[in-house]
């Protein structure tokens, strides 16, 4: 049975949280223009007793944000992710962090190719509210792997990838995603979004070096 543990810092300034959905928030109820950081960590310990393999992981998860709510609302961030891999798979220890339940399409991009375990990624994110009802937001990440002996942990839209990699690199590539959301009453939104996502060395072996683009159109309503 895995232990699990986890930390989280983050700024005390009042507000909502900075790592929301795409769309904006009413600039009315918002703070004035402030720098918001964000530190969680999380880790796991334990045991596949089946198996008699120790199980172990971390993972960091920082952001650091600054928010103009007298322009439009921008937003700017910066976020470091790092989770933790493991280098060898014959020597009854697995290192490679399991994310269990989490936000898999608010993180690691939103073209859903990557997924957290052994995976490192940078991202930069700028966000304004075009009208009270209307958000622009666009990120730009790049992706490498943790552990460049470990497997590659890919998300619903990245299964042509997983078995593809090269050991002897960790540069997985880069992602751009746009990002256009309109709220209307109710609790209804609709979000139009185009990714293009860019195979880093890693791919070059497998000869998979062509640009992957997206475009994704969503319809949510919250109760």
């Amino acid at each position: 049975m895995p232990k699990l543990y986890q930390i989280i810092a983050r700024s005390r300034q009042p507000g909502p949280d900075p790592r929301g959905a795409h769309g904006g928030a009413d600039p009315r109820r918002q703070p004035p223009d402030r720098l918001v950081a964000r530190t969680p960590y999380a880790g796991h310990t334990g045991e596949f007793k089946d198996l008699k393999v120790d199980r172990t992981g971390s993972m960091i998860d920082a952001e650091l944000g600054y928010r103009m709510a007298e322009w439009m609302n921008s937003r700017i961030s910066f976020l470091y992710h790092m989770d933790s891999g493991d280098s060898n798979s014959n020597d009854k220890k697995s290192e490679t962090y399991e994310p269990y339940f989490y936000d898999r399409h608010e993180n690691a991009g939103w073209m859903d190719i990557f997924m957290w375990g052994n995976l490192t990624y940078m991202q930069l994110r700028y966000t304004m509210d075009i009208m009270d009802d209307l958000n622009f937001a666009a990120q730009y990440l790049i992706f490498t792997q943790t552990k460049k002996e470990g497997a590659i942990s890919t998300d619903n839209n990245g299964s042509s990838f997983g078995g593809a990699g090269d050991t002897t690199k960790d540069n997985l590539g880069s992602e751009l995603d746009l990002a256009v959301s309109k709220k209307y009453e109710g609790g209804f939104m609709i979000t139009a979004r185009a990714g293009m996502f860019s195979p880093g060395d890693e791919f070059k072996a497998a000869d998979k070096t062509d640009t992957y683009t997206q475009f994704f159109l969503e319809g949510k309503m919250n109760f």
